[in-house]
């Protein structure tokens, strides 16, 4: 497994590249981050399952007819440039895309900050 500084960006590209080229399944990184952004594609019906195995989580996604629900991936937080959003921003980005954010209580997607009205850093949109 390659080493990277970003594990999330990482994990999610490799989500990416697994839809692209029509795979069910794949290894990403295991860290409390990847895990908690995994579990929340699971909430959001992106993914099927998740479990741990040596080197790293195995995630396996949902596909329907042989396409995977996965279409896009945009890593929107990086490294070099954090993007925060405030309840009301969110409230304005609420469509199609399923957005991913850091709060302060947890890992959640857009539906689950709204609810709770939080706001967090929008680490990707999944669509």
């Amino acid at each position: 497994m390659a080493y990277s500084n970003y594990y999330i960006g990482d994990a999610l590209i490799r989500i990416k590249n697994a839809c692209m080229a029509k795979q069910t399944e794949v290894v990403v990184p295991n860290t409390k981050i990847v895990r908690a952004v995994m579990e929340v594609l699971k909430r959001e019906k992106f993914v099927e399952s998740v479990n741990s195995r040596e080197g790293g989580l195995e995630v396996k996604l949902k596909t329907k007819k042989g396409q995977s629900l996965v279409t896009d991936i945009k890593l929107m937080s990086k490294p070099g440039r954090r993007l925060y959003l405030t309840r009301a921003q969110i409230k304005a980005k609420k469509g199609f895309a399923t957005l991913i954010l850091s709060t302060s209580k947890g890992v959640k997607s857009g539906k689950e900050a709204l609810k709770e009205n939080q706001g967090g850093e929008l680490i990707a949109e999944v669509s």
